[in-house]
């Protein structure tokens, strides 16, 4: 393993609440190492090490910056540490020359980095081009909520998007070049709450596309189980050969009218391709986090979802949507032991190709606000910047103007197949390497 790779997870590393527990409710191993996906590979540009010849700024309110701090390194010897005040000012590190100007055609940036105290951090951004020219991009690297999107006191990647979809989108500052990136620029700064955030920066990689994706990927999501992903979904996306992802809730299908039965699930399946994945097996359980289930309860919920899909036929069972969408926490490490991917709600960031984290896929999710117009310039982001854009529908209405109607997702399904990006499920897109 490169000293680039995501660490791995093994059982000692999950809550020792659940490890017993789920052992002895049986039926429940760790996915399957030719499901999870090809991690991304990243070419370091620089890890902060002695000579790095970045200098800071402190926020007016106080707190730190160390710019070579050799307590606690993940790539050799040292790192940085930057360490807020409590009071929502703003420190930065910055370099505006760099020795070697970056070219970043085709390629995305990607962080390491570790936050501690993170339900805290209001503001992460790295600024890309000239940055005393006012000619940069400007990427925010916090705008799903920070104690969800990164793991407190942990070293960990992130992949960063050119665009993103909602929450402070990224800009782009006069006219930077991305064949001519001379400068970066980090920007931290706490909520004002009276809470220090520290935050440690190790390294900067470049990711690659894989070639396999010229022009994006969407990947359409159905939660919970309803009637209309049968009756109108399963139609339009047929109508182009097209597959997709269905999470049911267990105990919903066939509890009325509203929601599909059994033998319509495995019809998706069987019939028209899609993937059927592990969401949850009871309402209750849908609406509780993981994290907040005791030893029994848990062992209960991933054995009850696997075997509730199994027993029917249902071979999606190693692919999992977060009930609820909650998966900072305790929920990260449990989704990491038994499931090769694991879909949040968090709809800001697109999602990259390869995936940034297999096991905090971000999304768009489809609200009852959500237009044609809005959904086809999100499509569209996605073909331009070569993404994976992942749409979660839940009950398609009988009536309103947006996408999610049970009139108006029909049409939208043509407009996409007008276009040129690729439609796959998840299984899918974890098998195009």
């Amino acid at each position: 393993m490169s000293i680039l790779d995501p660490p791995g997870y093994s059982k000692a590393q999950t809550d020792a609440r659940i490890g017993a527990a789920i052992q002895a409710a049986g039926a429940q191993t760790p996915p399957s190492t030719a499901l999870l996906p090809t991690k991304p590979r990243k070419t370091l540009l620089l890890s902060f090490q002695a000579g790095h010849g970045f200098s800071s700024t402190v926020g007016t309110g106080g707190g730190s910056v160390n710019l070579n701090d050799t307590t606690d390194s993940s790539i050799g010897t040292q790192s940085v540490r930057i360490i807020t005040s409590g009071t929502g000012t703003t420190s930065t590190i910055y370099r505006s020359a760099l020795s070697t100007a970056l070219n970043m055609t085709d390629l995305q940036f990607a962080i390491q980095l570790k936050v501690t105290n993170s339900d805290h951090l209001q503001k992460l951004s790295l600024w890309a081009g000239s940055i005393f020219g006012n000619a940069y991009f400007s990427f925010n690297g916090n705008n799903v909520a920070p104690a969800e999107r990164f793991e407190d006191n942990a070293w960990m990647w992130t992949t960063l998007p050119w665009q993103q979809i909602s929450g402070g989108a990224n800009a782009t500052i006069g006219a930077p070049d991305r064949t001519n990136i001379p400068g970066l620029q980090f920007n931290v700064a706490d909520d004002g709450m009276g809470v220090p955030v520290t935050v440690q920066i190790q390294a900067i990689a470049s990711v690659s596309i894989p070639a396999a994706w010229t022009t994006g990927c969407l990947t359409f999501d159905f939660d919970d189980g309803f009637a209309t992903h049968y009756t109108v979904a399963r139609k339009a996306l047929a109508k182009y050969g097209y597959t997709a992802d269905c999470y049911p809730v267990l105990e919903a299908i066939e509890s009325s009218a509203a929601y599909m039965t059994w033998p319509q699930i495995q019809e998706l399946q069987n019939s028209n391709g899609w993937l059927i994945g592990a969401h949850s097996d009871t309402w209750a359980h849908h609406n509780e986090p993981l994290s907040n289930q005791t030893a029994s309860e848990l062992a209960l919920f991933v054995a009850a979802n696997r075997n509730g899909l199994a027993t029917r036929g249902l071979r999606g069972f190693d692919f999992f949507a977060y009930p609820g969408g909650k998966y900072g926490g305790a929920n990260l490490p449990i989704a990491r032991q038994y499931y090769s991917s694991a879909r949040t709600v968090s709809s800001m960031q697109y999602e990259t190709l390869p995936v940034d984290d297999p096991h905090k896929l971000r999304v768009f999710l489809v609200g009852t606000g959500t237009t044609l117009a809005s959904a086809q310039a999100a499509v569209n982001n996605a073909i331009t910047n070569n993404y994976h854009l992942i749409f979660v529908f839940h009950d398609l209405a009988t009536s309103g103007a947006g996408i999610m109607t049970v009139a108006n997702f029909p049409t939208f399904v043509d407009w996409v197949a007008t276009t040129t990006i690729t439609v796959k499920n998840m299984a899918e897109v974890f098998e195009t390497r």
